[in-house]
């Protein structure tokens, strides 16, 4: 059974993300233009959040690319593109608020990267741990 990867809540996150992304760029490249930072900086951070987002959405594509320790299977793929648009939500959701207190010029709260490492860790942990028990009881 193929899962529709073309519902309204992936296609409001895929919007979401791509919104965030715009908006962190755009964050970036204020913050050069106001605080005086070096083009390279802003060009490489810039280029890093598109890095990012593309990376994720090739792994949000190709699913198979999850077939770490767990093999993706046709009836585990759901949760192989629920974990990439995941991670994909939330590392979007950090490099808005670097990119915010960027230009806030605001030293960023380490706290908040450590919820976000975190939250990747078990958004991974969870879903791999779906998979194998889907797969589990597909052999048994």
């Amino acid at each position: 059974m193929q899962y529709n990867r073309k519902n309204r809540v992936n296609l409001v996150m895929e919007l979401l993300c791509l919104f965030g992304l715009c908006g962190s760029i755009g964050l970036e490249i204020y913050y050069m233009m106001d605080s005086g930072a070096s083009v390279f900086y802003t060009i490489t951070t810039c280029l890093l959040m598109v890095g990012i987002y593309l990376l994720l959405s090739v792994m949000e594509r190709y699913t198979k690319i999850w077939n770490i320790l767990i093999p993706v299977t046709e009836e585990n793929e759901q949760y192989a593109f629920l974990l990439a648009r995941d991670l994909k939500v939330v590392l979007v959701t950090m490099t808005c608020y670097t990119a915010v207190c960027d230009a806030m010029g605001i030293y960023g709260n380490p706290v908040f990267f450590w919820i976000a490492i975190i939250l990747c860790i078990l958004i991974i942990a969870v879903y791999k741990y779906k998979m194998w028990k889907m797969n589990k009881k597909k052999h048994s």
